[in-house]
């Protein structure tokens, strides 16, 4: 079941995975781009416009911000399937409105059906993992939550090798036709296969279910069914007075707002790690470094990112969640240093020059980059942030916490074009700084969470305050 659900998830990878490389696809640049003539050869080029490319790569994540804020929120009083069946449509809707740009060329719808796709995957993306921690029993709760993100890195992989074959198959609008057809098989058989998924118990018993609950629960293998529903209903009863707990009024509550302050700043740095800079610029980032296929290069570190997820799920058991964040803030840090100053120092900007030296650098730290953002921070600020909101804040915090982290993908996706003609590789130093901060962060402010029910987690952060307060 939580398999199905993170299916949700493969649609996001896919879509970072495939973008980047349909921007530079002939057919597009030719439908989206502008002329250009070499005064001496006379030969026309078509290139798109920077701020053209930051809009249909940023305007995405506009989507995602009011998807998950918006479509999420029926988590709440329709339960987790049908708004995710919901989204399932509102991403085929998208796809068709992209598609059938090749008609009319024009780059604005073909931006339109991208914010309406990000809108699927805005709520997905509380949805998901909120729908597998609510399920998943304790002891591997961690791992499965962190399974979602494991198949958003199945889908950057598949969608960088999928886009790569067909580009080299195709040089007509089927190029990039075929890898938005195939998504769409995808959230067909999300959709079909929730129907058959049993609700959240957590859900059923919020709306006094109690006999759906038990069902649920049996179906997804609870050993003690008795136990959790007493367990459910109690911390149901006690935070009863809260259900009606408005945006406002959780920001004005000082223990809730703690979590939300920790959600929001997690999901954030996530984005702000770089991570996806590489994914949705990496086909140009690669190719201006003298790189002969960067296609090629795209799909080596999607395939080191997928590696690495599924190495999250064991990780985020075995050594907590706090230790993995932490040593993941160390590691980025010092990958995405290296990285930028190899771009500053030894790339010759100069036309015609070699740079395969300081490029296959920079690709070999990207690697390293990729390799312990995905042991760490990749899977594992999606189980911190699933576990430490209550029930009756849940999908509001979670829908808060995620539209900070799409305005950072928005900020990547929208500004990288046009930073990078600016300051080149100088921009990694930002994202560099982001993750030292990080450590700090997560030393100071994030609780450890391993092996602890989500019913439990109030008792940590009453102890902390308990403490804060007695000194």
């Amino acid at each position: 079941m939580c398999i199905l659900i993170s299916w949700a998830g493969f649609l996001f990878g896919y879509d970072t995975g495939i973008i980047g490389g349909i921007l530079q696809m002939p057919s597009i640049t030719t439908a989206f781009g502008d002329v250009t003539t070499d005064d001496f050869t006379g030969e026309t080029t078509h290139s798109i416009n920077t701020v053209i490319h930051g809009l249909l790569v940023g305007t995405y994540h506009i989507g995602c911000i009011i998807g998950g804020v918006t479509i999420a929120r029926a988590a709440d009083f329709r339960g987790r399937r049908i708004p995710i069946m919901f989204a399932m449509v509102i991403y085929c809707l998208g796809n068709t409105i992209q598609i059938t740009t090749c008609q009319t060329g024009k780059w604005y719808q073909f931006m339109i059906g991208r914010f309406v796709t990000g809108m699927c995957i805005g709520s997905v993306a509380v949805l998901g993992p909120m729908f597998i921690s609510e399920t998943a029993p304790t002891i591997i709760r961690g791992s499965l939550t962190a399974c979602y993100q494991n198949m958003i890195c199945m889908g950057i992989m598949i969608g960088s090798i999928v886009v790569y074959l067909t580009k080299s198959s195709y040089t007509s609008n089927a190029a990039w036709i075929i890898p938005l057809c195939l998504s769409m098989l995808v959230s067909v058989v999300v959709c079909v296969g929730i129907i058959f998924t049993p609700e959240s118990a957590r859900y059923l018993v919020s709306i006094g279910q109690i006999d759906e609950a038990r069902r649920s629960l049996i179906k997804t293998g609870e050993t003690d069914v008795e136990f959790t529903i007493d367990n459910l209903v109690e911390k149901l009863t006690m935070d009863r007075k809260a259900d009606d707990i408005g945006y406002m009024e959780m920001i004005a509550n000082k223990k809730n707002f703690k979590r939300l302050l920790i959600g929001v700043t997690l999901m954030f740095l996530q984005q702000m790690s770089g991570i996806d800079y590489f994914f949705y610029f990496g086909t140009q980032l690669f190719t201006s470094v003298g790189l002969d296929d960067s296609y090629v290069t795209l799909i080596i570190i999607a395939t080191v990112n997928y590696t690495t997820s599924i190495a999250v799920m064991f990780i985020v058991e075995r050594f907590g969640r706090k230790k993995t964040l932490l040593a993941g803030s160390v590691l980025t840090t010092i990958m995405l240093t290296v990285y930028a100053t190899v771009g500053v120092t030894m790339v010759d900007f100069t036309p015609g020059a070699d740079n395969s030296t300081p490029g296959y650098v920079m690709i070999t730290f990207t690697c390293l980059f990729i390799l312990s953002f995905g042991c760490t921070w990749a899977g594992c600020v999606s189980v911190v942030a699933n576990e430490v909101f209550p029930l009756q804040i849940r999908s509001k915090a979670l829908g808060v916490s995620i539209a900070f982290n799409w305005s950072a993908n928005f900020f990547i996706g929208f500004c990288t074009p046009i930073v990078t003609e600016v300051i080149h590789y100088a921009f990694g130093y930002v994202f560099a700084g982001c993750m030292f901060f990080s450590f700090w962060f997560v030393f100071f402010v994030v609780p450890e969470t391993k092996g602890i029910s989500l019913e439990d987690v109030d008792m940590i952060f009453e102890k902390r305050e308990s403490f804060e307060e007695s000194l």
